[in-house]
């Protein structure tokens, strides 16, 4: 028994071993490492590229780690470890690292990764001053913009100009990048918690100083109205001045206080730096309205007319029509099909309430907004367990997803017509729609409505009609194109 004990410890030691996690990176490109069996030990990593020794970091208890190359070469990263009993060893790992690479359009942009040192932002550099400038990309890049322009390196030579003494005038670039690349925004800081989570449920997003002399994005707020999500270039930074207060979610939804940035999931520690990379988390609403906020809000629906995008306020919804209006009168009923929105959805997505009686529209915080009718059709904007998040009559807020059909609209197809008098689409007539064949009504609508035919019951056919859905009397639809009928 005492031989069997004296073995079994000997099986558990490994020797310590480093791997890679690729053998080819392009420059720009990322290379993760991984230490083994080295528990409590501390490390010195060493760069040398084509032979020649470019970096040599001081001890370090990260054994996970990450380097991003700025040059083409052939690399050695090499790891002198120290153990608590003084003894001594080194790893070592080799990858090729290959020719430029245009600047990576990242999730997330890690300020303090290295690769920002020599990228010019007026005279000072990404690295040191560029947390705006990350911010309002990432900002972009959650709108859909993404390329060359909206990359760091270069809005840090557009905005050069708003690097002053003291650091990033904040409002002057926020202000000019809206006028760029369209969005909206204000020059004063929004403080009022109401208006803060109004915005949020209408798309916004906001550029805030997350702790003195950082700035950052808060891009969302959770739908109970208590936290915001924040993306945030240099974390590390944050960490040191609000420890505490930086949350992660678990896979039950539940907030986590995190003890260290390495808690956050997805995120690297650059052993050149000793930073940690950029990351998303959660805050409390109350810290970052207390901060005060700065608009960023791109808007909500695009029109896509005649090759032309245009920003337009959606106040009809369809799954084939759609009634817009791009200059607050005068208004447009255009194809779903031409008009794109914004939304946290793989694919177009609608959603009927199944449902004859209305259903109550609120925001994050269970507070009713609006009353949406029975049997509405709604543009989804994000698809969440209990709730969707959709767009009614201007408003963005939640309905219970129960009750509701998903209706994917990518290859919807379907008959449409008009509602017509005795084949007339003209006059002022109103034809009544009804929650059943026979049944019910549900609504009046004008003769010459341009509606969709979704199926047919008895002597009734079932439609959509301004963005509702019932049924109408076969006698009342014509499928002959209204213009002629108007002549």
């Amino acid at each position: 028994m005492l031989l069997l004990l004296l073995i079994v410890p000997c099986l558990g030691l490994a020797e310590p071993e480093m791997v890679c996690d690729q053998t080819v990176c392009a420059t720009g490109g990322v290379v993760d490492l991984h230490i083994s069996g080295a528990d409590n030990a501390t490390c010195t990593y060493s760069v040398y590229a084509d032979g020649e020794l470019i970096f040599t970091g001081e001890p370090d208890t990260h054994l996970s780690a990450s380097y991003r190359p700025r040059k083409p070469g052939a690399y050695t990263i090499q790891a002198a470890l120290q153990f608590p009993d003084g003894t001594e060893k080194k790893l070592f790992v080799s990858f090729t690292v290959t020719g430029e690479e245009t600047d990576s359009a990242s999730v997330i942009y890690s300020q303090r990764d290295g690769w920002w040192k020599d990228k010019s932002y007026r005279d000072s550099d990404l690295d040191k001053s560029g947390c705006a400038i990350f911010t309002l990309s990432h900002a972009l890049y959650r709108m859909g913009l993404m390329d060359e322009s909206t990359f760091p390196a270069q809005l840090g030579k557009t905005y050069a100009s708003c690097l002053i003494t003291g650091g990033t005038s904040v409002v002057r670039l926020i202000n000019q990048a809206a006028e760029d690349f369209g969005f909206q925004t204000r020059s004063d800081l929004i403080e009022s918690k109401n208006e803060i989570k109004r915005q949020f449920q209408d798309g916004a997003m906001f550029s805030f100083a997350i702790v003195f002399g950082h700035i950052a994005l808060a891009t969302d707020l959770t739908s109970d109205g208590k936290k915001v999500e924040v993306v945030d270039s240099a974390p590390g930074v944050t960490f040191e001045r609000i420890k505490g207060s930086m949350y992660i979610r678990d896979g039950s939804g539940k907030y986590e206080k995190i003890t260290d940035p390495g808690q956050i999931p997805g995120i690297r520690y650059y052993f050149e730096t000793a930073q940690f990379g950029g990351a998303s988390y959660f805050l409390d609403f109350s810290y970052v309205a207390g901060r005060g906020v700065r608009l960023i809000k791109p808007y909500q629906v695009i029109w896509h007319e005649d090759g032309t995008d245009v920003p337009v306020e959606l106040l009809k919804f369809g799954t084939m029509f759609c009634e817009v209006t791009k200059t607050g009168k005068k208004t447009h009923v255009v194809p779903t099909a031409d008009i794109q929105w914004r939304a946290r959805t793989q694919e177009k997505t609608a959603a009927l309430i199944t449902g004859t009686k209305a259903v109550p529209l609120k925001d994050a915080g269970g507070n009713k907004l609006k009353t949406v009718p029975g049997r509405t059709v709604l543009p989804v904007l994000e698809i969440g367990e209990k709730q969707l998040k959709v767009r009614y009559d201007t408003v963005t807020g939640y309905i219970d997803s129960k009750g509701t059909e998903l209706i994917p609209l990518s290859f919807l197809q379907v008959k449409t017509g008009f509602l017509s008098l005795n084949g007339s689409v003209s006059g002022r007539a109103k034809i009544k729609v009804r929650q059943t064949p026979g049944g019910k009504l549900l609504d009046e609508y004008p003769t010459g409505t341009e509606i969709a035919i979704f199926g047919e019951k008895d002597d009734a056919y079932e439609i959509e009609a301004e963005g509702r859905r019932g049924f109408v009397q076969k006698d009342y639809v014509t499928f002959e194109e209204q213009e002629e009928q108007m002549d």
